[in-house]
């Protein structure tokens, strides 16, 4: 089923975002570009950004109107865009496991977490006040508030952990989309 109803409220899960095929060539174009700045830091991973190019500009907006129309009401507040895709290495037993929503003092105009699994796991994402978890599923794209209503950790793994993740935040009229 393309949409599972996932029950934590406000989550959008697209279990065939990607296919098989398309993650295992984003993981193998990008692993070996990565950068280990982050690697045991908080963060705890490996990690690079990548430019939008238009076939995942139109690919992300396509799943952002599919998150709008599920939740009628986010497309009629100010206009927004989408932010940097950023490639993550999780290595066997490293995770972000620290809770955290992904609007900040640093981030304060993200609206949107998106999150797109290139690999399968028992572990996932562990969403703090509904005491759940969105397992790592190849090819699966979970969408949510970026908001303190969402705080979010990852668990850790026992093998290597791929995934993308970017924001949709709040712009200008007169600000271009990335």
């Amino acid at each position: 089923m393309a949409n599972r109803l996932c029950k934590i409220p406000y989550v959008l899960q697209d279990d065939n975002f990607l296919t098989q095929k398309e993650c295992k060539q984003i993981i193998k174009k990008y692993k070996k570009l990565c950068t280990s700045e982050s690697l045991g830091t908080y963060l705890n991973y490996n990690h690079i950004d990548i430019k939008l190019d238009q076939h995942w500009a139109d690919k992300l907006l396509k799943l952002l109107n599919k998150y709008a129309k599920k939740y009628n009401g986010i497309n009629i507040i100010e206009p927004w865009a989408i932010d940097n895709v950023r490639f993550k290495h999780f290595p066997k037993k490293y995770s972000f496991d620290k809770w955290h929503c992904e609007q900040t003092k640093n981030y304060p105009y993200r609206i949107i977490g998106i999150l797109i699994y290139l690999s399968d796991h028992e572990e996932g994402t562990e969403f703090y006040h509904e005491n759940k978890t969105i397992k790592s599923k190849a090819g699966r794209a979970i969408v949510f508030p970026a908001t303190w209503t969402h705080i979010h950790r990852g668990q850790k793994t026992k093998k290597d952990r791929y995934l993308l993740s970017a924001y949709a935040f709040l712009r200008n009229n007169n600000e271009l989309q990335k």
